[in-house]
């Protein structure tokens, strides 16, 4: 939820620098500058330099007789963990939809036709970025658990009148279930300072889609965030490759007040997006 924090603190005193600004268009972020910024953050850490010749020591170890003992070989077969989290890259969505506050006399984002969801890897976490624009993008931290994906983290940002708003949640609950049948549910709370709110997941049931031409089966599911406050309502509902957190389409719909020196501050938005590829750029 936008909490209106920036803009409340904006009506203290600059009101009329901020209303005169025209920066409320939608920066939207190129792909190149994505795929910069993914390979730079996945980039190993350089080795440390070998030790010098002065710090290498020679020890002479007195020879020793030893007997060869015969042992059967054993054969360690690895088994593959199922690709429950997508494959680490950029994926590409095509995108329609926007947000908008209307504070200030109201400002909106249209968002590009084209957004992407970059994917890393940190040992169990999973993080994806959905970046709409530089105005605008959402991040969610999970981890497979349990037979399902357990949500962590849940990072937003939102930038109006030159200002951004970010909330970061601290998650936990039940994990979203794989393959579960229609109607199964599962709750999870985030809590972002003293606020707490309960995510309630329902599936829908298992669907085809079309992706960049191919036919895929996908988990449908909906999910609504209640924050404690009456007047506001956040559903989205996502079709997910079946078995994995991979979002193939996603519908969302939030639209929140909350009170300020200049009276209640409204915020909505909508967007749809559709996956274009099943194979990540990177």
């Amino acid at each position: 939820m936008i909490t209106a924090v920036a803009l409340v603190a904006a009506v203290g005193g600059t009101w009329w620098y901020l209303h005169a600004r025209t920066d409320h268009t939608t920066t939207a972020i190129s792909l190149d500058d994505l795929l910069r910024e993914y390979r730079r953050s996945t980039q190993p850490s350089p080795l440390p330099p070998p030790p010098s010749a002065a710090a290498t020591t020679t020890s002479v170890v007195p020879a020793t007789t030893t007997t060869a003992v015969s042992a059967s070989p054993t054969t360690t077969i690895a088994v593959p963990a199922p690709p429950v989290q997508p494959a680490p890259g950029i994926y590409r969505y095509t995108t329609t939809g926007g947000d908008a506050v209307d504070a200030l006399g109201g400002a909106s984002h249209q968002y590009p036709a084209t957004s992407t969801i970059t994917v890393t890897v940190d040992g169990c976490a999973t993080t994806q970025r959905w970046t709409a624009a530089a105005e605008r993008w959402d991040e969610l931290t999970t981890c497979a658990a349990d037979g399902g994906v357990q949500l962590q983290r849940f990072v937003s940002l939102h930038r109006f009148f030159g200002a951004d708003d970010t909330e970061t949640a601290t998650c936990d609950g039940q994990a979203r279930p794989l393959e579960a049948t229609a109607g199964t549910t599962w709750t999870a709370r985030c809590v972002d300072g003293d606020e707490t709110a309960t995510w309630t997941g329902t599936v829908i049931g298992t669907e085809t889609a079309m992706v960049g031409g191919q036919s895929v089966d996908v988990e449908h599911v909906v999910v609504t965030i209640d924050d404690g406050d009456a007047r506001d309502s956040q559903r989205t509902e996502t079709w997910y490759l079946a078995g994995t957190d991979l979002v193939v389409r996603r519908i969302s719909d939030i639209a929140t007040t909350e009170g300020s020196l200049v009276g209640d501050v409204h915020y909505t938005e909508h967007y749809e997006m559709t996956l274009e590829s099943l194979s990540p750029l990177g």
